[in-house]
């Protein structure tokens, strides 16, 4: 395929321009504001081109998609304000906002209220085959290997290490906490206690004080509500609620869950 100028396409992409402004970005150091700069003149002091090189949101966001997936940009980095890419490309802030959105719906970019944009999936490495089970189990077998080791390594070094996402990471932790084998510390993640109640404890012992006094409520006539309502209750996930379940089935007080059927209490 050839783009501007004879130029061949090296992306394999056929959105005109996209090659043109994916070669003019570049990163720069990950402890600047932004991740962007142009290695060329402003689009104003050029004749060759147009005042942009992208002319609608799509153009953009397939641009910022190879930027990211290629590794060139590492998980977890944030992205440029809407309005100072907007700016930096000469578009308007709405075709950035979209640009963004987009990926997000792709699940390569997220943002909490308030924060900037980040990126969730750096890499054309990452496994989506692999579970945030899967690497709360390495975690698991890494915290047994380094015994004297207090704190994990980072969200970013875990997720490059099992080629992974960060969210995916940050779910293995969540639930390493919630079992009591890691607790928070500042920023960091580090070895919990020995003794200390897990979060699955915390909510079995919760479910079997609720079947004891409210028996009526939460297990009319020995069929116990479902773990949703559980999830509400505790402000639990739904892997705390099912251990938490698992801890009472294997004490006898709750059945063994059956397709299409909620637990039966047997005992109180």
């Amino acid at each position: 395929m050839v783009g501007r100028a004879g130029a061949r396409v090296r992306h394999g992409t056929s959105m005109p321009g996209v090659s043109d402004a994916i070669s003019q970005i570049r990163a720069v150091s990950a402890g600047q504001a932004s991740f962007y700069a142009w290695s060329c003149p402003k689009p104003s002091e050029r004749t060759d081109v147009p005042a942009s090189p992208y002319t609608s949101y799509l153009q953009l966001s397939e641009a910022l998609k190879v930027r990211i997936t290629s590794g060139d940009l590492r998980a977890s980095a944030r992205m440029p304000s809407e309005g100072g890419l907007a700016q930096e490309l000469g578009v308007s802030r709405g075709m950035v906002q979209r640009a963004y959105r987009l990926l997000e719906q792709e699940g390569i970019l997220a943002r909490r209220q308030g924060q900037r944009w980040r990126i969730v999936a750096a890499g054309a490495g990452a496994r989506s085959d692999v579970s945030y089970e899967d690497v709360a189990a390495r975690i698991r077998a890494w915290l047994k290997e380094y015994p004297t080791v207090e704190a994990i390594p980072t969200g970013e070094d875990l997720a490059r290490e099992y080629a992974v996402s960060v969210d995916t990471v940050a779910q293995a932790r969540r639930l390493l906490v919630d079992e009591g084998a890691l607790k928070r510390a500042g920023r960091r993640y580090v070895r919990a206690e020995s003794g200390q109640e897990s979060r699955v404890d915390e909510v079995a012992q919760g479910i079997r004080k609720a079947l004891e006094e409210e028996a009526g409520d939460v297990a009319p006539e020995g069929k116990l509500i479902g773990e949703k309502a559980w999830m509400q209750r505790f402000g639990a996930s739904k892997k705390t609620v099912q251990a938490a379940l698992a801890k009472l089935e294997a004490d006898g007080i709750v059945s063994r869950p059956e397709p299409g059927k909620s637990r039966q209490l047997i005992s109180r």
